[in-house]
């Protein structure tokens, strides 16, 4: 049953035609008909640590339903698309309990959660033994990863923790002067997201020859942060990795201050921080901070475009948090794979979500909806390329490679530093 004080359950659907003409190209057969109807579930964090991110995760999905209804009708594909949302709360229990809640009004594909916790648990409790795809655009610990093999239900749009870890730790190195003997405190939230995710950096910082105190790992519900931080601080590193969410990272970021040993300008993580410093956060816990992310291009008409449509679109909120552009290509991919499959069934859109991803076919972005649609409908491949950047998903269904965003917060605000590409263990800068 929902604890009412999680479930915010809310509906949109930009329906298709209820008919379809039969002629022209990618028409439907006589056997297809009557339209099928996709449903989309989307889990995202309206209260708890996470909650700054979920209004513009949700709204982004919205989009994406809207565009694909729009191509649905232009393509004449008897395909329509809804989508609903609940609350992911404030861990696993409340977010079971809201895919539970938006699997019992059926659905073809669930989006989410943002945390890896939350993830693995629908995983474990809804997807899998319901046979739903479940694509998150946020989820980025290794134990995650390993639900793939579950079924090849499970896929993400975000680089998994190893691969942010090593590019990090390659980050810090050249920031730093180079890695060999230098001495890093590693912190993180005990979970399944903090755990795996220090434990990646702190094995990359030491093979370029450095040293760790830790990792430390707390209960993110602990009363006091006082002796985590002494314990941090102890040594005097050169440097704090820190991987924990917004709403605990105030209360460990404010104890760490109260050493007089941290500054934010000697903090570097890649968990997702929100575009500006969080209210309850003390500025100088966060002021400075280097923040290393899954990047998205900055320039072109595909994120030109995106940005004008969703400044333009009726929902709130207007400003974009990290990750929302993941969240919409999650939706997206879903929509492909119901095309593709020809289908509304979990199983069958899982099945095509590698080959409406990745090689071999011809590109096409969101802008170009509708040929995608026919070619999909012929029974054509394609590689399609989202909003936050390539989307080629390998076997395990995680995204291979991709831009790495070098953000700061200026300002108290999250600010583009630089963009690059990891290849052959060295950040290159990217083009554009």
């Amino acid at each position: 049953m929902i604890a009412p004080r999680y479930m915010v359950v809310v509906v949109v659907a930009v329906a298709a035609a209820a008919v379809f003409a039969t002629t022209g190209d990618a028409a439907p057969s006589s056997k297809a008909a009557s339209v099928t109807d996709v449903k989309i579930g989307d889990v995202v964090p309206l209260t708890g640590p996470l909650a700054s991110f979920g209004p513009s995760f949700y709204k982004a999905a919205e989009i994406a339903v809207s565009e694909a209804n729009a191509a649905a009708k232009a393509a004449n594909v008897p395909m329509s698309f809804s989508i609903s949302s609940a609350d992911e709360g404030s861990g696993p229990t409340s977010a079971v309990s809201a895919a539970r809640q938006l699997e019992s009004n059926g659905l073809s594909c669930l989006l989410g959660g943002t945390s890896t916790a939350d993830s693995v648990a629908m995983a474990q409790a809804v997807t899998i033994p319901s046979q739903l795809t479940q694509i998150s655009p946020a989820a980025s610990s290794s134990v995650y990863g390993a639900e793939h093999a579950k079924g090849g239900l499970t896929f993400r749009t975000i680089q998994d923790d190893n691969f942010q870890a090593k590019v990090l730790a390659y980050f810090m190195a050249k920031n730093l002067g180079g890695a060999k003997g230098k001495l890093v405190a590693v912190g993180g939230r005990n979970d399944s997201y903090g755990g795996p995710a220090t434990a990646a950096f702190a094995a990359a910082w030491k093979s370029l020859g450095g040293k760790v105190t830790g990792p430390v790992l707390y209960d993110p519900n602990a009363l006091s942060y006082d002796s985590v931080a002494s314990q941090l601080v102890a040594g005097n590193p050169v440097a704090f990795v820190i991987e924990d969410f917004p709403q605990t990272y105030a209360k460990v970021g404010a104890a760490l201050l109260r050493t007089g040993k941290f500054s934010g300008t000697n903090l570097y993580t890649t968990s997702g921080f929100p575009a500006t410093i969080p209210t309850g956060t003390p500025d100088a816990a966060l002021e400075g901070a280097w923040v290393i992310q899954p990047g998205q291009p900055t320039s072109g008409p595909v994120i030109a475009a995106y940005n004008k449509l969703y400044a333009s679109f009726d929902a709130s909120p207007k400003l974009q948090q990290p990750y929302n552009t993941n969240n919409f290509d999650a939706a997206m991919l879903c929509i492909l794979g119901a095309v593709a499959a020809h289908s509304s069934s979990g199983a069958a859109i899982a099945k095509k979500i590698e080959d409406v991803s990745a090689p071999p076919g011809p590109q096409y972005t969101y802008t170009q909806l509708t040929a995608a649609f026919k070619a999909l409908w012929a029974g054509k491949k394609i590689n399609f390329q989202g909003v936050s950047g390539s989307l080629d998903l390998d076997s395990n269904g995680d995204v291979s490679g991709g831009l790495i965003d070098v953000n700061r917060y200026k300002n108290n605000s999250l600010t583009l530093i630089s963009q690059a590409n990891f290849v052959n263990d060295e950040l290159v800068p990217a083009k554009g």
